[in-house]
């Protein structure tokens, strides 16, 4: 039988991890010698074995790294089955980290995948362990699989940081544009001390005092308005995996290929409302032949843009992942420290713009300088036109995203590579990242429950995401799915803007903040996974 890998995590990228850490290597992640055991019809399930390697994980007194795996079952028709894993819980049953001794499977309650993770303290390091093993549920309903139907396995893994439980403030002191604050005549930050409701205020000082980002979009809340913010809106507080790099061309690659055509043309991003061609434009790499559906891309460590909140949401819902909102944004970027005024996502209003690349052609391995070639750059912003790297293949490949994790090397501390608190790349720059807000009424009946793996199947609505309480899925129209944006905003900003600080809360994504378009060429995401 023929059995498949599909490795969504990134190779030769760096990575930092907790303020004060020094840097390394990041994951390096590789998945070889699959195999799936006959199947048990009795309990309806079988083992997958493989081994696994990638480079200086960690697990310190802050947090750690880990894999997030999730398995699908190609049975010859279109799309792919997301199949459970067969107990939830901390190292169960049927389940083995291989031969490492030093890490643990970790499955959540809904089984839609596994962690796999250090046990104990563990300095950065490599890690290989052979004989890793899942135990996949094929007779659960999203699976489905007969006892003697053919199959290809297809295992996915994405490189994910863990961000603890604990107190945490968004907003620098109102220094960013529309940046969160206690009150009219308070620009103290918000401090957000659990899950609980929060009660926003229009007084001077010492409470949630809401600041419009833009006063040109009608359906957000004004300055001072008075709302609740739900218990089950994910502030933050909880414990949460977050992805550590933007999602790239090869994981959207990855996600196209295992759709139906019908749903592969909703999310195809090479149409008419997005970059409207199969060429290079903007550095984005991909094609897509909805009818197949095949998706390729030449540069699959990139940077995804182009992609709507329809896209991400559909996306994140196939990874059994969810949005972050933008409160979570803030505390994956600044962790629990006291904000800095104006500051970016490595802690320090320092910005340093990458200009040029180390090598050409690209390879995922460049790097980059500034513009004399010789001094650390950090971020990707301000429209800045390239030298070297695919820059000899055409003005396309002149302007736009880079490879995620480019700017660690071996010797960066956080800020040379431009690192969040906890270890989450690019979270200035690079792509502009799509959010759940607070700001609407839309945005904050957001609750936070992750994706299942599957999307909308019906004839008229395939290939959106349909998960209960995510913004703009109508219960009582589930089929359609997500179809709409108001509720979404962007944080960080993109290789297009001249900021990108933390706090900075450029535009909320509507019909009127985002020209009616989409998808645009300077808009990305990545998702996150509430610890369960």
């Amino acid at each position: 039988m023929n059995k498949k890998v599909i490795i969504t995590a990134l190779l030769f990228v760096m990575g930092c991890f907790a303020v004060h850490q020094e840097c390394a290597f990041a994951n390096n992640l590789a998945v070889s010698n699959v195999t799936m055991s006959t199947r048990d019809p009795a309990n309806d399930t079988f083992i997958l074995q493989f081994d696994v390697s990638w480079n200086n994980s960690w697990r310190n007194k802050i947090n750690h790294d880990a894999i997030w795996f999730f398995v699908k079952v190609d049975t010859g028709t279109a799309p792919y089955s997301h199949c459970l894993m067969k107990t939830s819980g901390a190292s169960p049953t049927g389940f083995s980290a291989g031969s490492d001794t030093n890490l643990a499977i970790y499955v959540p309650s809904d089984k839609t995948g596994a962690f796999l993770r250090p046990s104990s303290y563990r300095a950065m390091g490599s890690v290989s362990s052979t004989s890793v093993q899942l135990k996949v549920d094929y007779g659960a309903s999203s699976c489905n699989i007969a006892d003697t139907a053919s199959i290809t396995p297809y295992v996915y893994g994405i490189e994910m940081v863990y961000v603890p439980q604990g107190e945490f403030y968004v907003g620098d002191f109102a220094t960013s544009t529309s940046s969160f604050k206690q009150g009219s005549a308070d620009d103290d930050p918000w401090y957000i001390s659990s899950e609980g409701t929060l009660l926003t205020t229009s007084g001077a000082s010492d409470g949630y005092y809401y600041v419009d980002s833009t006063a040109t979009v009608g359906a957000e809340f004004l300055d001072g308005d008075i709302f609740t913010i739900p218990a089950a809106f994910p502030k933050g507080y909880q414990a949460f995996y977050c992805m550590k790099y933007e999602v790239t061309e090869g994981q959207y690659v990855d996600f196209i290929n295992s759709l139906s055509p019908e749903a592969a043309k909703t999310r195809d991003i090479t149409d008419t409302t997005g970059k409207n061609s199969d060429s290079v434009i903007v550095r984005n790499t991909i094609t897509i032949n909805s009818a197949v559906p095949t998706a390729t891309t030449t540069r699959s460590d990139r940077a995804l843009n182009y992609i709507s909140w329809m896209d991400l949401s559909a996306y994140l819902d196939w990874a059994a992942l969810r949005p972050m909102t933008e409160l979570e944004y803030e505390k994956v970027a600044r962790g629990p420290v006291i904000p800095v005024k104006g500051e970016y996502a490595w802690g320090t209003t320092d910005i340093i713009r990458a200009v040029t690349i180390s090598i050409s052609p690209e390879d995922g391995t460049e790097t980059v300088t500034t513009t004399d070639g010789i001094g650390r750059a950090y971020v990707n912003q301000g429209g800045r036109t390239f030298s070297r790297g695919d820059v000899h293949l055409g003005v396309e490949y002149t302007r736009g995203p880079l490879r995620v994790g480019i700017f660690a090397t071996a010797t960066a501390d956080r800020v040379t590579a431009g690192a969040g608190y906890y270890g989450a790349m690019e979270l200035s720059g690079n792509v502009s990242e799509m959010v759940v807000i607070i700001g609407n009424s839309w945005g904050i009946t957001y609750t936070g429950g992750h994706g299942d793996g599957a999307l909308t199947t019906s004839t008229t609505n395939q290939g959106n995401a349909n998960v209960t309480g995510w913004v703009l899925l109508d219960p009582a129209d589930s089929a359609r799915g997500i179809t709409g944006y108001t509720g979404s905003a962007d944080r960080g900003d993109g290789w297009t803007a001249a900021s990108g600080t933390i706090s900075y809360r450029r535009r909320y994504l509507d019909n009127v903040g985002m020209d009616g378009i989409p998808r645009k060429h300077y808009i990305g995401g990545r998702g996150v996974r509430t610890y369960n």
